[in-house]
């Protein structure tokens, strides 16, 4: 049986996320559930606004965790659904430790010309690699021509092989096929959140010259805020589960090491669209994520790391595309 207040709880996250139920033992299932998560949720929030008032950081301006469209799915589903990042392939890689503080430069010739991150939603599809990798292609091309794209997610997760479409795949196997096969635009190739049989059209194809190569280095903070400030869009991982998918609206940062999560699997593929510094001069990290605007400050959010090694979850890396020439 469930309380009056709990009862309201649900039906005003109904409300606000337009679900309905197929049965009445299905709407109980989900109600316990979502029930159980807003305790969660009030818990995580009070224990934040602590943490926060104990390490000095700046005030927030409203509650770091909120309820979510997902917030009725069990973990297990919501792995299946939102997640998909495989990196099998990278624990075998030789990873190029060099590289760590030597990430190319990107002049564009044009001057400081502002680029505007796309925010989009994977929806219920493991296909966050797609996105990731889309993201790191748009922003490459914008460096090397001055214009700015859409690039097909579908495309990938239809034709890239090497990968399994919304059951996951791998960033750096996405950014081979397309210096391979090239890539559409979104607008030829749209985005259906299932894989299809690939239809790829050789002549609708966008090549990225014979230079583009991707690399995945070592996570560390140092060289995410290198890349970051020589306009690379690069990929990192995150562990997803728990605290991250219900990061708020606010635009504060998020002290990734209060998660408890920093030696979690990490699940997830996302951006690093940009870094700054907090008042104390700590430095953080924005964070471009593929589940539409509902997720954090419209799409995006701040995070200071776990450490200089861990972002927010265990074996970190970097990927990113370069061109080899450099």
């Amino acid at each position: 049986s469930f309380s009056r207040s709990d009862v309201e709880v649900y039906n005003r996250w109904r409300a606000e996320f337009n679900k309905l139920s197929a049965t009445p033992s299905e709407n109980d299932f989900r109600m316990r559930i979502l029930i159980e998560n807003a305790k969660q949720i009030r818990e995580w929030n009070a224990q934040y606004e602590k943490h926060v008032a104990e390490k000095g950081l700046p005030p927030l301006t409203g509650p770091m965790f909120e309820l979510k469209e997902w917030s009725d799915l069990t973990d297990e589903e919501f792995n299946k659904m939102y997640n998909g990042l495989r990196t099998e392939e990278v624990e075998h890689l030789e990873v190029d430790k060099s590289l760590g503080y030597e990430l190319p430069v990107s002049d564009t010739g044009l001057g400081v010309v502002t680029y505007q991150y796309r925010i989009r939603n994977q929806a219920q599809c493991g296909s966050c690699w797609a996105f990731s990798a889309v993201a790191i292609l748009e922003r490459h091309y914008f460096v090397r021509k001055g214009v700015q794209i859409d690039l097909s997610q579908q495309l990938l997760v239809d034709c890239s092989l090497t990968n399994f479409g919304c059951d996951g795949g791998w960033i750096g196997n996405a950014l081979d096929y397309v210096g391979a096969s090239g890539i559409q635009n979104a607008v030829s190739y749209p985005y259906t959140a299932t894989k299809n049989v690939c239809k790829r059209q050789a002549d609708k194809a966008i090549w990225f010259d014979n230079t583009f190569a991707s690399k995945t280095i070592p996570y560390s903070t140092t060289a995410a805020i290198n890349a970051a400030n020589k306009q690379i869009t690069s990929y990192l991982g995150v562990a997803s589960s728990g605290k991250f998918k219900t990061l708020s609206k606010t635009d504060d940062i998020f002290d990734a090491s209060f998660s408890g999560e920093c030696d979690s699997k990490r699940n997830h593929a996302i951006n690093l669209a940009a870094v700054g510094r907090d008042a104390k001069l700590r430095s953080f990290l924005q964070v471009l994520n593929s589940w539409g605007t509902g997720w954090g400050y419209l799409g995006m959010k701040k995070i200071y790391p776990c450490s200089e090694t861990v972002l927010w979850g265990s074996d970190q890396f970097i990927a990113y595309s370069t061109n080899v020439s450099l």
